[in-house]
């Protein structure tokens, strides 16, 4: 048994003793169920619905976070169960069922990554909803609706603003107590958690990019750009500006065809530029990326003295 406080409504915060050996198998009934789901693939259709009732009330479960993790993993699992179902045109499989299941799913990934105190379990379900923004690459039947693709941005933003706040109050804190060169392990990794989360929120617009291009462009510039220019700034972090940086490179890359990146492009080589010579090696890499799909990628909105500047740089 496991000690552990917890916010009952109207009984205020109380102490309760919780075996964790039934979380625990709680836990890895989930991810079996995950597993079976991943390896059925089409085949694990006609169980979907149930299980994805299951996995929805257990991603708020407020005990156990590996419950919750587990729980979210499982979504896209059962997402790309039925978008196969209908590639192959079972007879209970319809477009607008897998439709309706990533509208669950997004609902309660979304309505928990607003509540979740845990910054690594935030991180996991981020990371489980870009996996099914993945899946509307190859499966247009799970795409998201414009709305959808505007909640997440509003989301994403939220978790953003979230953690800097948090760091903020760490750099604080910091400031505060520590002296010479003594260090706190706990607060390296709260730093480590909070830059994950970052990368994996950055990974996921990304996808939103690769999937919609420019039609996605909206809910960026909407929710996310003033955090990114925020980000981008040369007193932010190394991880901040590559992050901030990796954005920029996905919209010149994935939104160019189209010409959704033509207002981003005078702007972003000059940053690039800067960038491409920056002390920190992560910022480097992702400034030179970014050049390479400018050059690829960029037309007849790269002037060819820009391109020269960019070889001198990277030269």
């Amino acid at each position: 048994f496991e000690s552990v406080t917890v916010d009952i409504p109207g009984m205020g915060h109380k102490r309760i003793s919780i075996r964790t050996s039934a979380l625990e198998e709680k836990s890895q009934a989930c991810q079996m169920l995950s597993t079976y789901a991943s390896e059925l693939k089409a085949g694990f259709f006609p169980f979907v619905e149930p299980v994805a009732q299951v996995m929805a009330e257990l991603i708020g479960f407020e005990y156990m976070e590996e419950v919750r993790v587990h729980a979210a993993g499982a979504m896209p699992e059962l997402v790309q169960a039925t978008a196969l179902a209908v590639r192959e045109g079972q007879p209970a499989a319809r477009p607008e069922m897998a439709a309706q299941l990533v509208a669950f799913a997004l609902d309660k990934l979304l309505g928990q990554m607003k509540e979740d105190p845990d910054v690594p379990t935030l991180s996991a379900m981020v990371e489980n909803l870009s996996s099914i923004v993945e899946l509307g690459v190859a499966h247009p039947c799970v795409q998201l609706t414009p709305e959808q693709q505007m909640t997440t941005a509003q989301v994403f933003a939220h978790l953003v603003k979230e953690s800097l706040e948090r760091r903020a109050e760490t750099a604080a804190e910091e400031a505060k107590k520590r002296t010479g060169d003594d260090e706190d392990e706990d607060e390296d990794m709260e730093d480590v958690d909070e830059e994950n989360l970052l990368t994996t929120i950055v990974e996921c617009v990304g996808q939103l990019l690769k999937c919609y291009q420019t039609a996605f462009i909206p809910a960026l510039e909407m929710h996310l750009l003033g955090l990114l220019q925020l980000l981008l700034t040369p007193d932010r972090s190394p991880s901040d500006r590559t992050a901030a940086l990796c954005v920029i490179d996905d919209i010149i890359e994935h939104c160019s065809a189209d010409g959704g990146s033509a207002t981003y492009i005078q702007q972003a080589a000059p940053m690039l530029h800067q960038y491409a010579a920056d002390p920190a090696a992560d910022v480097r890499q992702a400034a030179a990326y970014g050049l390479g799909v400018l050059a690829e990628h960029g037309g007849g909105h790269y002037a060819a003295v820009q391109a020269a500047q960019a070889a001198e740089v990277l030269l």
